[in-house]
């Protein structure tokens, strides 16, 4: 699947592969199986390079990155027991795939901490299952600190749209958009998706 574009008219391009037992396989081995997906959406990405794929490598905090001739574009990587997701896109890119755990909402709670109580209250008012709203919030964190590396985040609300929650999500003076879908793959359980859509803006 690909993405479509987000806040500013950025576009990122979106992938997801089954790739049972990447979560078991050693480092070196689980980059090698996960090299040929990036490099799948980078072709997505850039249909009408003339250059040579941008270079894939690892950061010594096992981020991801692209080298050479990359210019701005940047790359995450989330992945479970049996899927690898992927996004590429031209500012600082955070992802995440959560699946569906189920929790009480006291642990939940617990889990989220008090800076993310109120919109976990407004998802459940608004109807949401209690354990896809804790994995929306929890995968949107995952997201956003991918993204931007920031240990303290704080989300100030959240929009829903079908199978979609839009979570806006500060961090220090800056403001992004996290999107979060809950999606049915062939290997349940359910699970979260959640891409950074925006490069961040001052909040005032």
């Amino acid at each position: 699947m690909t993405g479509a574009a987000p806040p500013h008219g950025r576009p990122f391009t979106l992938g997801l592969e089954h790739m049972p037992g990447l979560h078991a396989l050693p480092r070196v081995e689980r980059r090698a199986r996960e090299r040929p997906l990036v490099e799948r959406i980078l072709v997505q990405h850039l249909p009408h390079r003339t250059a040579p794929l941008p270079l894939l490598s690892w950061a010594s905090s096992g981020r991801p990155r692209l080298g050479a001739p990359s210019g701005a574009l940047d790359v995450s990587l989330s992945h479970d027991e049996d899927y690898c997701l992927c996004v590429v896109g031209p500012y600082p890119q955070g992802c995440d795939l959560a699946p569906i755990q189920v929790r009480t909402r006291e642990e939940w709670t617990a889990l989220l901490g008090e800076s993310r109580r109120a919109p976990f209250e407004t998802l459940l008012e608004a109807g949401e299952p209690t354990d896809a709203a804790g994995t929306r919030l929890w995968a949107a964190g995952e997201a956003i600190q991918k993204a931007v590396q920031a240990p303290r985040y704080f989300v100030q609300g959240a929009s829903s749209r079908e199978e979609a929650v839009t979570f806006d999500v500060r961090v220090e003076q800056r403001l992004f958009q996290v999107l979060t879908l809950r999606v049915s793959l062939t290997c349940p359980p359910s699970r979260v998706v959640a891409v950074v859509l925006s490069r961040g803006h001052g909040s005032g």
